[in-house]
């Protein structure tokens, strides 16, 4: 299979990656052994008695070297197996939405472990794995993704200060239909209890899914860092179907606002959103808006909910 589309994406990211492997050795530095557990996807490096470092190691591919055959860690799996959740997960979904078919076919056929070694650094650093480490097993070279405990990436944190800003010109923004209830059991008027109840700002834990999906497609557009970013949600309920838009707009580092374009991950976190809301007791609004700043290198925080009736 042509990796010619794998070797750019190398090219681009192998300099980070490197630096990643880099620092992860320092913290290590002195180590007298390390342990990995596939099984339970544990890892800990060891100096003597103490813990250098401990974390996650999640299998990414296997190698047959006297074969030339490479197998991704869901290869082994049944076609339907309802596989564990894992944080190499997010590797595949990059691979299906940028049709990477090399990152999302079972078996390979490879001319040497330089092309194995490029595969699993490029699935590492979509699963954004903290290093990468190789080890013969057997017959075999199996690599795997190193991740902290507690993901560093995506870490939501929430401060009370609003900011306020001028509302971006409309965008064009992903929609997603809501199907009403059947015929027979949609009320004529809203149900009392619905129009009675009090509106306020959305439980914070329900936003944090928005926002980590968020915070990884402005991670993708903005290499370079922003300064902030809108989310904006508005419900249409003049249809049959009630249909809800979404808008990703950002300040970027250099002070330009740009429309961030939505995805289908980004679409699923806001529609369970909008069900956790209902469920939890919330009156129904027509538009939700909220700001992310970046919080470091390694995540973003939720400032100024707001609903709107």
């Amino acid at each position: 299979m042509p990796l010619r589309r794998i070797r750019i994406i190398d090219d681009g990211i192998r300099s980070d990656f490197i630096a990643r492997q880099e620092e992860h050795a320092t913290r290590v530095a002195g180590f007298d052994a390390y342990e990995i557990d596939p099984t339970a996807c544990s890892a800990s490096w060891l100096r003597g008695t103490e813990v250098l470092w401990e974390g996650r190691a999640e299998l990414i591919a296997r190698f047959f070297p006297e074969l030339g055959l490479f197998r991704w860690w869901w290869a082994a799996q049944p076609e339907h197996a309802q596989l564990a959740s894992n944080r190499m997960d997010e590797a595949f979904a990059e691979a299906q939405r940028s049709d990477l078919k090399a990152l999302s076919t079972r078996q390979l056929t490879l001319e040497d472990e330089g092309d194995a070694e490029m595969l699993s650094r490029v699935a590492a650093h979509f699963a954004h794995a903290r290093a990468m480490i190789r080890r013969d097993e057997k017959d075999q070279i199996a690599y795997y993704a190193l991740f902290d405990t507690k993901p560093v990436r995506g870490l939501i944190k929430f401060a009370a200060d609003p900011i306020r800003t001028l509302p971006p010109g409309a965008v064009t923004s992903p929609s997603r239909s809501m199907p009403p209830p059947p015929a027979e059991t949609r009320p004529s008027q809203p149900p009392a209890s619905l129009s009675v109840r009090p509106l306020r700002e959305p439980h914070r834990e329900f936003l944090e899914p928005v926002a980590h999906v968020a915070e990884r497609l402005l991670r993708r557009a903005c290499p370079f860092g922003f300064r902030q970013a809108l989310i904006s949600v508005s419900i249409d309920t003049t249809r049959d179907k009630a249909r809800f838009f979404v808008q990703l707009v950002v300040l970027d580092s250099r002070g330009d606002l740009e429309a961030i374009d939505g995805s289908k991950e980004l679409l699923d976190a806001v529609g369970a959103f909008i069900t956790d809301d209902v469920r939890s007791g919330n009156a129904r609004w027509r538009k939700f808006t909220m700001r992310l700043l970046p919080e470091g290198d390694s995540g973003v925080a939720i400032r100024a909910p707001e609903v709107f009736s």
